[in-house]
């Protein structure tokens, strides 16, 4: 397959990546774990967009229409029912690293709404601090899976269909994805 954007713009979307990976690692040596969290979070929605628009086109449900959001929990488990289903551009990837991230993701809004109760604001510092340092391992292990994809994409002749264990279960009507 051929790659969806010029590579000026896959180049400057490197140079993107690469800067906020950098702004991680800044923030967290500087105790600034909630700004670690929001962009982890920026991250791992960047990625599973990024890598699922290559596969999307597998997907038979209708393309969508309108720009209403997906969350990133309904993708991620689209995602996890394409590892499980033995998807070809997704052989072999780790189906335990996409429920560790979900699992990241659930935390860090379950954070976010409890940093201003009075019973979590005085000790959400330490929740978040913990979060960040996971949630910076997980944007590297994430980007190594999302290179992954984008080398069996490259490789493929087509995008092989979703199978009816991926469909099934999905209570979208139209792809999570817009293309």
């Amino acid at each position: 397959m051929e790659p969806k954007e010029p590579i000026e713009t896959r180049k400057q979307m490197a140079e993107m990546h690469e800067s906020v990976i950098n702004r991680i690692e800044s923030a967290y040596r500087n105790g600034q774990y909630i700004e670690v969290c929001w962009l982890c979070y920026a991250c791992f929605e960047s990625r599973i967009n990024r890598t699922l628009i290559k596969m999307i086109p597998g997907c038979s449900r209708p393309v969508r229409q309108d720009d209403r959001s997906i969350g990133i929990t309904t993708k991620l488990e689209c995602y996890a029912r394409l590892i499980k289903s033995g998807y070809p551009l997704l052989k072999g990837e780790d189906i335990n690293l996409i429920n560790t991230v979900k699992g990241w993701c659930a935390e860090r809004n379950k954070l976010i709404h409890e940093m201003v109760t009075l019973e979590n604001y005085k000790n959400i510092d330490k929740s978040f601090e913990n979060l960040a340092k996971r949630g910076k391992a997980l944007v590297h292990r994430l980007y190594s899976l999302s290179t992954d994809v984008r080398e069996s994409f490259y490789s493929a002749n087509t995008i092989p269909p979703f199978n009816e264990s991926v469909m099934k279960p999905c209570k979208l009507k139209c792809r999570c994805i817009k293309e």
